[in-house]
């Protein structure tokens, strides 16, 4: 059989995937050339005289295996790049070129190519620093381009480790970025002259245009033309992040198609205004739109900030237009394939990233289903976003990203709009920034939040539970008449997934301390009802735990009714309060103290009675002394019942309140596991208090290498001498319990080769 060209690129990029995967260690090197020397001979000894489809196949043969060295070999490298984990928190003085600079909140974040450093470590190239300007520092404004030098703490890339889907140490080993950490003292040693900016230069563009362009209208030019994601607000990106039209705030694909169609277009013009002032036409011109495409492309892959996701759209849309334009003829699969090939080759991590899966699956499915068919205008418009809608629901259920009920139609009505008006319009309000543009601009930007707002507002319930509902079933079949004229297996495969998920991922009784690094959130799950104690934290205006991690853990749940406790108002536990209650809306909010912007809320000092959150689970609180000092010794203290475990909750009590809590509960407070009080704090879990408690786990949330050392070491021997079992997130990730009494943590068992221990 001969292997096609289609086949060949997909069992390449399945070797690339497999290469990465595979365990890092002398032995597996030496095995992968062992393969690709099998390869080889394989090929030359199955060779015959005139077998005609011998040399195909053979080329084949050797290009997987080659494909499989190339991934093992790619992921080699980076990780040597890397800072050891074994170095984390390393002070440096470094000298370093400034490639990119973003102002946030209160900080800056540079991205940064180490020029020169004695570092005994690795070989760094690229950091990703926050620098926080003191008084006086005012004056010290590093530029792209700047050479400066820097005192630096250095921090591994190492991501929290839940039951979640994205892997943030891919994504940055994708960006290249070996390191990150913040900045203590900063001079910019060498400038930018000023003769450099001649010519294009992205950041020169950027200051002109905020210069000429009002507020509203540079907001649109910098983001969607730029890719500058910081010009839109917090609130606009969770209005947005709720809408389900995320993807069209970051600079992609749907934007690199669009600029590349408006270039055709305009070569388009410019040909037939040729050809009608000279009367001619010219063989040029037959390859001219594809040094057209490529021409638009790369520049608006340089002026878009080359991000991951816009590079890899860049190379998508770049082979598929030379393919278009190829005097041979392909069919869709084999160009679908060796686009996925190419963007494989160049970073082979990027199957890892919910982009690369939506946007490949995406266009598999349009192309499959609208090539070579006539449509309808109005099909034309909203069939495909209908058809991506209802067919990406098991690929986004499991990335718990929100699903709700009116995204499909946001979408409907979003896309057309960006597509055709505001991205448009934001293109040329940066070529040609005048008047009628900008207010052109302006009012199609306002109807877009404003559009957005009601349809959020509108929503009755913001979360679909679809893939554990019939639902899905029934629109999947109506769906299947729309795709009859597909051919097996994928209209079957479209058919058979759906159903598969309806009995995959029901809600289950879980109780999960969640890694949200130096901060804590539990969540108490049976079935779809659930109990949340403290959110985690709030690191920035753009990071907070509960958006990143609690939120989809409990949509990963199937959670319909809520009991939240916060235990205090500290940011490590309160942070995330605010997305929490807008998507959940809790049925009763428990706090230590109270707190602003979350509606009705309950003291958790006013009584100890039990209170039922399903038939196998209840709580109740140890209400604490009314005058103590600290937010800290307001927490809520809870004893939960969990299928005949007994978990304690102090929250961050410290010494004292322990004492008050043995006069007045004594023996109540006994359980089988204790969540450590203050992330394991030396002035908490006195040895009286660990006594009367007598947990057989004690669980510790708390970051990894944090500048608090928490835990401390003195209890964590003190735990260590008592018998107790100790689970830390920073060692061990997010830690569970069952049902039946059995302790889980994340990091357990295979690891992906690139994750940090």
């Amino acid at each position: 059989m001969r292997l096609s060209i289609t086949l060949t690129a997909l069992l390449s990029g399945a070797a690339i995937i497999i290469g990465t995967l595979l365990p890092r260690s002398e032995v597996s090197g030496v095995l992968l050339w062992l393969f690709l020397l099998l390869a080889g001979g394989f090929c030359i000894i199955a060779w015959r005289p005139g077998q005609k489809n011998w040399r195909p196949n053979s080329v084949s043969v050797v290009f997987v295996s080659l494909a499989l060295l190339y991934g093992y070999y790619w992921l080699d490298d980076r990780l040597n790049s890397r800072l050891p984990i074994e170095s984390d928190r390393s002070r440096l003085i470094m000298t370093l070129i400034v490639d990119d600079v973003e102002v946030l909140d209160r900080r800056w974040r540079l991205s940064l190519r180490v020029k020169q450093a004695e570092v005994p470590f690795s070989r760094l190239e690229r950091l990703r620093l926050s620098w926080y300007p003191k008084a006086g520092e005012e004056h010290v404004q590093p530029a792209t381009g700047d050479v400066i030098e820097a005192e630096v703490i250095l921090r591994v890339v190492r991501q929290f480790a839940n039951p979640l889907l994205f892997d943030y140490e891919a994504y940055q080993l994708i960006s290249g970025v070996d390191a990150i950490g913040y900045i203590r003292k900063l001079i910019v040693i060498e400038t930018q002259p000023a003769s450099s900016y001649s010519g294009l230069n992205r950041d020169r563009l950027l200051t002109r245009l905020e210069q000429q362009l009002p507020q509203q209208a540079y907001q649109w030019v910098s983001g969607l033309v730029f890719g500058e994601g910081q010009s839109f607000s917090a609130e606009q990106w969770s209005l947005a992040r709720n809408t389900g039209t995320l993807h069209l705030m970051v600079v992609s694909g749907l934007h690199m198609g669009m600029v590349t169609l408006l270039g055709l277009l305009i070569w388009a013009l410019v040909q037939r205004l040729w050809s009608a002032s000279s009367g001619r036409s010219y063989l040029f011109f037959y390859s001219a739109p594809l040094i057209c495409v490529v021409i638009v492309s790369t520049l608006y892959l340089y002026i878009g900030g080359s991000g991951v996701s816009l590079q890899r759209s860049w190379w998508m849309v770049l082979l598929l237009w030379c393919l278009w334009f190829s005097l041979r003829q392909f069919k869709w699969q084999g160009v679908w394939a060796m686009a996925a090939l190419l963007v494989l080759i160049w970073q082979p991590l990027i199957y890892t990233q919910i982009g690369f899966q939506l946007s490949f699956i995406s266009v598999a499915l349009l192309l499959s289903y609208f090539y070579g068919r006539s449509n309808r205008r109005f099909e034309g418009v909203f069939l495909p976003q209908i058809l991506i809608f209802i067919a990406l629901m098991p690929l986004m259920i499991a990335w718990q990203a929100p699903l709700a009920s009116h995204q499909l139609l946001t979408n409907m009505l979003a896309v057309p709009w960006m597509t055709l008006v505001v991205l448009p319009l934001a293109l040329l309000a940066s070529v040609f920034p005048v008047e009628p543009f900008i207010r052109l601009l302006e009012s199609a930007g306002v109807m877009y939040w404003q559009g957005l707002e009601v349809l959020d507002a509108s929503s009755v319930n913001g979360r679909l539970y679809i893939s554990w509902s019939a639902g899905l079933l029934l629109a999947v079949l109506f769906l299947i008449l729309w795709l009859r004229r597909l051919s097996f297996p994928l209209n079957w495969l479209l058919l058979i997934v759906p159903v598969l998920l309806l009995g995959a991922d029901q809600p289950k009784s879980q109780l999960i301390m969640l890694d949200v690094g130096q901060g804590l959130s539990v969540v108490v799950a049976d079935g779809d009802r659930a109990l949340l104690f403290d959110t985690g934290a709030r690191f920035s205006s753009r990071f907070n735990a509960a958006e990143a991690i609690t939120l989809p853990m409990l949509r990963r749940q199937g959670i319909t009714g809520l009991h939240l406790i916060v235990s205090h108002s500290d940011s490590d536990h309160a942070g995330g309060v605010g997305p929490v209650v807008k998507e959940f809306r809790p049925a009763v909010v428990f706090t230590g103290q109270a707190l602003a912007g979350i509606g009705a809320q309950q003291s958790c000092h006013q009584d100890n009675h039990w209170r039922v959150l399903s038939a196998s689970v209840r709580y109740r609180f140890f209400p604490g002394p009314g005058q103590v000092k600290g937010d800290n010794n307001h927490s809520c203290v809870m004893l939960l019942e969990w299928f005949g475990k007994r978990v304690l909750f102090p929250g961050d009590i410290e010494s004292e309140v322990e004492d008050y809590l043995l006069k007045n509960y004594g023996d109540s407070l006994k359980a089988d596991i204790l969540i450590s009080p203050h992330h394991g704090s030396a002035t908490s879990s006195s040895l009286a208090f660990l006594q009367a408690v007598s947990p057989q786990q004690v669980w510790i949330s708390s970051g990894f290498n944090n500048r608090f050392n928490h835990p401390h070491n003195n209890v964590i021997q003190r735990y260590q001498r008592l018998g107790f079992r100790v689970f830390t997130t920073a060692t061990h990730g997010a830690v569970s319990l069952n049902s039946e009494g059995q302790t889980f943590y994340e990091r357990q068992g295979w690891q992906r080769p690139w994750l940090y221990p």
